[in-house]
């Protein structure tokens, strides 16, 4: 009997840190480079930013140093793929390739040119070639104002994008149809708070990637959402 209750108590403790036993795609002192074309004010490491968010939940999982490395932000794809061996010296474990607008504006120019997609794939070919895990994005674009909006432009580009994680091998994050599918509609108006929910989403799809389950990307974002002063004003001029 004894036993017994011993079991039962070991189990409800197991219960209670159910991150000891959740199986992690990424190591402590392992990083993840990002490749930023995006031109966007994602605020990465304000509290509402999405490395801020990915990097807080794997602390808690012992992660615990800070596992974004050197990337590569707002940059057109040709001064990636000509800076891409910076990233690929630092040895990530992981390169989230975010091409989004670098190349165009998706309200002038609807078509992707040869060389945006000439160019991913070579960056594709030698993140694959150095053993790094690509994670690649597609855009949700942005208009003139740089306000976020609903933009049928870039239809093209993230089939581009879709197309390369097939063809390479990649993760992908088909972020454009995740916003699409959202059960809530995504306010895409370029306020603080929209930004803030677009970070809050990509960073539970950047967790999934990293061994979180469906429910546990659900507690933290029913978490984020319930936790007062995620949604950060931008910083004064």
């Amino acid at each position: 009997m004894k036993h017994y209750f011993k079991m039962v108590a070991l189990g409800a403790l197991i219960s209670l840190v159910p991150s000891l036993s959740r199986a992690m795609n990424i190591e402590n002192g392992e990083t993840i480079s990002v490749l930023d074309g995006a031109r966007l004010e994602f605020w990465e490491w304000e509290p509402s930013g999405f490395c801020r968010l990915v990097t807080d939940e794997l602390a808690k999982c012992g992660i615990k140093k800070n596992p974004f490395g050197v990337g590569l932000d707002r940059v057109k794809t040709a001064e990636m793929l000509a800076r891409l061996d910076s990233v690929i010296e630092a040895s990530p474990a992981y390169a989230i390739l975010m091409p989004m607008c670098a190349d165009y504006n998706p309200w002038t120019e609807p078509h992707p040119s040869e060389s945006y997609t000439k160019n991913l794939g070579e960056i594709m070919t030698k993140l694959k070639a150095a053993n790094i895990k690509t994670i690649i994005v597609t855009s949700y674009a942005q208009n003139s104002n740089s306000e976020f909006s609903p933009n049928n432009n870039t239809a093209d580009y993230n089939e581009v994008i879709r197309g390369l994680a097939q063809e390479h091998g990649a993760t992908l994050i088909d972020l454009t149809e995740i916003l699409d599918k959202a059960e809530k509609p995504v306010p895409l108006d370029g306020s603080p708070a929209a930004k803030a929910l677009v970070n809050q989403i990509f960073a539970g799809e950047v967790l999934r990637v990293l061994g979180f389950s469906d429910q546990e990307v659900a507690d933290c974002r029913k978490a984020w959402l319930d936790t007062p002063g995620l949604v950060m004003l931008p910083p004064k001029p």
